[in-house]
């Protein structure tokens, strides 16, 4: 009797924290389908500012450190050291390097590794041969069949586990 007590407490102290937690997770897809939206319709607002790699990269890493740690991943960064400054939207370019080592860490099997790394192009933006920088993001997981490539970038599209 005394454990099933236990039981229904933890259960009833730990119910509203997966609501919550569960709530948010919603309202973020949420978000990011209106996002898309958004940018569709050329309403987005950007709000660019001065970012540093390192710095971008790091808060991304957090944002999922948990995850890693929970499968036991390791995680290598390659950070081409004097990378200039850039101008982007912050919350953005995080979200989508959030949204890369999250997709890393979900097919990665438990023990594997996570690349980050960031390198300048120098004169490689056709338009006007400025120079970029390439964030990347690799890992030792299942990796994307040749069928799946075509459709990666397909609108509520997801490749086969």
């Amino acid at each position: 009797m005394r454990l099933l007590a236990l039981i229904i407490v933890k259960l009833f102290l730990r119910g509203p924290l997966i609501i919550k937690r569960e709530s948010e997770r919603l309202s973020r897809l949420i978000d990011d389908v209106l996002d898309l939206s958004k940018i569709r319709a050329g309403k987005i607002e950007w709000h660019l500012k001065k970012l540093h790699s390192v710095s971008v990269i790091q808060k991304a890493i957090d944002a999922v450190s948990c995850l890693m740690q929970k499968k036991d991943l390791r995680l290598a960064t390659q950070i081409e050291t004097g990378l200039p400054a850039f101008r982007a939207d912050e919350d953005r370019i995080i979200q989508v390097l959030t949204n890369l080592v999250g997709n890393a860490i979900k097919f990665t099997p438990h023990g594997g590794e996570i690349r980050i790394a960031a390198k300048l192009l120098e004169g490689k933006r056709s338009e006007d041969r400025r120079d970029l920088i390439r964030i990347s993001v690799s890992d030792t997981g299942i990796g994307i069949s040749e069928e799946d490539l075509s459709r990666i970038f397909d609108d509520y599209s997801q490749c086969r586990d």
